[in-house]
């Protein structure tokens, strides 16, 4: 790299005033084609080494200085910038961005940054060689103006290697993109580098990882995807869990449109807890019982199991409010969970045999798409149910293969001890040397500390994972409910939050400037701190590109 891949050869201003060692100040000089914002990149050159050893800035802060003489009034802009760091280019193959221990010199000329050179200095490593195990999740969240004046992205990437090797931790309130950037993630991992992945889904949002939205020509999706579960009355036998009394509630046989007419209410008052459930229920009646009416006759659908798969294409459709209904897709979800429980409880009856409904459901899909002239959305894996007792780690823990662990209907004691199972099942095949190393995302894992044996299983998992190469990640809504094990997440990604108990829970790993910054943040924007291979050492504000799986 040569100090013309730098900057340009026309300069934006000098610095003038009180130079420190991380801050300078600088008038700019107007240019007919660049317009100098706040987060863009400039650099100068070194009071030593000069253009080979360029010091690189970031534009924190502009303002007006009005200048009166005699003779005429004007008005000149001062940007305030802070030092990040310098490079030395007189080894191309390592470039490590230094501490700049000594001020610039007051009229130094500052240029702005080339785009090109921003770009490849955020894809080496802290040491400075280029990253060649790197995932892409996005850009920082600001454009920068370029050389030519024009707002540019430029690419974060992390490395694969680092991000395998440390636990990290997805920290934002809920509908701030979570699950989005947990499924780039994992779309990365597995798509570049085959590494066996197990999510243990406590909502049922990882269903379309492995299936692209739409035919993506350099994203193949080379990598299989598993859904596993259990049977809730099996499981809840094994582990001695009690399921819901049902001795309070009758029995709902659906095989006519008169019975579901006659039992509507009273199913409704069984399902909704609150008004939004309450008033989604009845916009989904209506829905039902108005525009597939033909259906419901011509094709003898039940309008229970019609409800349901209502409720289904809500949840899969994506987005976050049905455009044709109006419901929002966490009532869907919350919804299509209570009525699974339903059946999977026996309070809802639709046949004999405990597996017609599975089969009923999917012939009903087929009869529904095929009466709509509508293609069926694409499953990426059809869900297992495998016997509580045969729980093999060997079958689901494999290189290329994602393996999703479903408990998205169970009851909240049920997730907890089904988790608890699981996880310690996971460890100890992994220490046995069964399987391979893998990546462990667990959703929603606050839900989980208070069962005392969960707690048990997560400590060791992160006491002892690492050594033995498994990489937790922890999806939380309230950082500070598993504050215990957070500080030994090496990666954090942390997104918009309001509580002020998780707010304070950060406080001994960000700083004060980025703190006040977590409460303003957008969707899909997030503050990415520990990384020890990225070339900066303070938390990086990115936003995370679109998932191409269809969630």
């Amino acid at each position: 790299m040569e100090p013309s891949d730098v900057y340009p050869s026309e300069h934006i201003g000098r610095v003038f005033g009180e130079v420190k060692t991380g801050e300078f100040r600088f008038f700019i000089v107007p240019l007919r084609n660049i317009l100098l914002k706040t987060s863009d990149f400039v650099v100068l050159d070194d009071p030593l080494h000069g253009e080979w050893c360029p010091i690189i800035a970031k534009v924190v802060d502009l303002s007006h200085r009005e200048e009166v003489s005699t003779t005429e009034k004007s008005v000149r802009t001062v940007a305030t910038c802070k030092v990040i760091g310098q490079v030395d280019l007189r080894n191309p193959e390592k470039i490590p961005v230094y501490m700049v221990k000594y001020p610039v010199n007051p009229g130094t000329y500052v240029y702005i940054a080339k785009h090109s050179f921003i770009q490849d200095i955020f894809c080496r490593s802290r040491e400075g060689y280029p990253l060649k195990d790197k995932l892409f999740l996005g850009w920082f969240a600001e454009k920068v103006t370029d050389e030519n004046g024009e707002p540019s992205m430029v690419d974060f990437y992390i490395s694969f290697e680092e991000l395998v090797k440390q636990h990290s931790a997805v920290l934002s309130m809920a509908g701030f993109g979570k699950t989005q950037l947990v499924t780039v993630i994992l779309e990365e991992i597995a798509n570049k580098y085959n590494y066996p992945i197990f999510v243990l889904d406590l909502y049922g949002e990882y269903f379309g990882v492995g299936k692209g939205k739409e035919e993506i020509k350099d994203y193949p999706f080379n990598f299989k995807v598993n859904v596993y579960t259990f049977d809730p009355r099996r499981v809840s036998d094994y582990l001695n869990v009690k399921v819901k009394d049902k001795t309070n509630y009758r029995l709902f046989r659906f095989s006519i449109l008169s019975d579901w007419l006659d039992k509507v209410e009273e199913l409704s008052y069984l399902l909704a807890s609150n008004k939004n459930d309450v008033e989604a229920l009845n916009l989904i009646f209506s829905h039902v019982l108005t525009v597939h009416e033909d259906v419901l006759k011509k094709f003898k659908i039940s309008p229970f199991v019609l409800v349901v798969l209502e409720l289904q294409r809500i949840v899969e459709q994506g987005g976050v409010q049905d455009p044709f209904t109006g419901i929002e897709r966490k009532v869907a979800l919350t919804l299509l969970g209570r009525v699974r429980s339903l059946v999977e409880e026996g309070l809802v009856w639709l046949g004999k045999d405990e597996k017609f409904f599975e089969a009923y459901m999917l012939d009903a899909e087929d009869r529904l798409c095929k009466a709509y002239g509508r293609t069926p959305i694409p499953k990426t894996g059809l869900k297992v149910e495998i016997p509580v007792e045969s729980l093999n780690p060997e079958f689901m823990v494999k290189l290329g293969q994602v393996s999703i662990f479903d408990v998205g209907s169970f009851s909240e004691d049920l997730k907890r001890r089904v988790a608890t199972l699981v996880l310690d099942k996971l460890y100890k095949a992994r220490l046995e040397g069964k399987i391979p190393g893998f990546f462990l995302v667990i959703e929603g894992i606050d839900r989980l500390f208070s069962e005392v044996c969960f707690m048990e299983v997560i400590r060791r998992l992160v006491d002892e994972g690492l050594r033995l190469n498994i990489s937790v990640c922890m999806v939380s809504q309230h950082p500070s409910k598993i504050e215990e094990v957070l500080g030994q997440m090496g990666i954090r990604f942390i997104g918009r939050l309001l509580n002020i108990e998780d707010l304070n829970c950060l406080k001994q790993v960000l700083g004060e400037e980025v703190l006040k910054e977590i409460p303003r943040m957008g969707v899909g924007e997030w503050f990415v701190d520990g990384l020890q291979k990225f070339p900066l050492e303070q938390p990086v504000r990115i936003r995370v590109r679109e998932k191409y799986s269809k969630i």
